[in-house]
């Protein structure tokens, strides 16, 4: 840098400007403007939220449903034989299944706090059916695989032999170990199971949507 200006003046060190004639020294060159990142609108994300009023899809994706249907399922299963060795034994077992259905349906309107249609209470007595047909095909595996371990056929045999019905014994055992004797056991139970904790939840959810 020159240590005088054109006007004459002498020019401090590191000096833009002639503190005279005020000329400037440098050719002032503007920074290069930074180049900004290019922000990209930020689309909404799109939140399912439960209107007022919206009723929640009863099926195996709801948790509180699943929950549901085990817990009536699992009390219906206990309960069972219970009903069977009573007067009038398959009455209160259809009773009992009934009243599951109808009990899941309170049960979930009370943990929710939303009320049920007819269809959504009758599939929510199907899910706690099914459930209910699940652990009644285990406990009946088990219990056969026990029984032909076991000395339970013989003792059951020789007190039917006693009373002169041995012979039915014998059929219904062949009847259980055919294929024909293992679906027609399935279905019915399938059939049973389900249809009626579904009726169940129908008319529980009917009653209680007018509370």
């Amino acid at each position: 840098m020159a240590g005088y200006c054109t006007c004459g003046a002498k020019l401090p060190e590191d000096a833009r400007f002639c503190h005279k004639c005020g000329r400037p020294l440098y050719e002032l060159v503007p920074p290069e403007a930074e180049e900004q990142p290019v922000q990209r609108p930020v689309e909404p994300q799109s939140i399912s939220v439960p209107l007022p009023g919206e009723r929640p899809q009863i099926s195996f994706r709801n948790p509180t449903a699943v929950r549901v249907g085990l817990l009536t399922a699992a009390l219906m299963c206990i309960l069972f034989p219970f009903a069977a060795v009573m007067p009038l034994g398959p009455f209160f077992q259809l009773l009992l299944l009934l009243g599951g259905g109808f009990w899941s349906v309170w049960v979930y309107n009370r943990r929710s706090h939303v009320f049920l249609t007819p269809a959504h209470g009758m599939r929510l007595g199907w899910i706690a059916g099914l459930f209910a047909f699940v652990i009644a095909v285990v406990l009946f595996t088990i219990s056969m695989i026990g029984l032909s371990m076991g000395p339970g056929v013989g003792a059951l045999r020789d007190l039917l032999a006693e009373q002169g019905n041995a012979e039915m014994l014998d059929e219904a055992v062949r009847f259980l170990q055919s294929p024909a004797g293992i679906v027609m056991v399935l279905f019915v139970n399938f059939f049973f199971l389900t249809l009626l904790p579904a009726l169940g939840g129908a008319l529980g959810a009917k009653v209680l949507e007018k509370e």
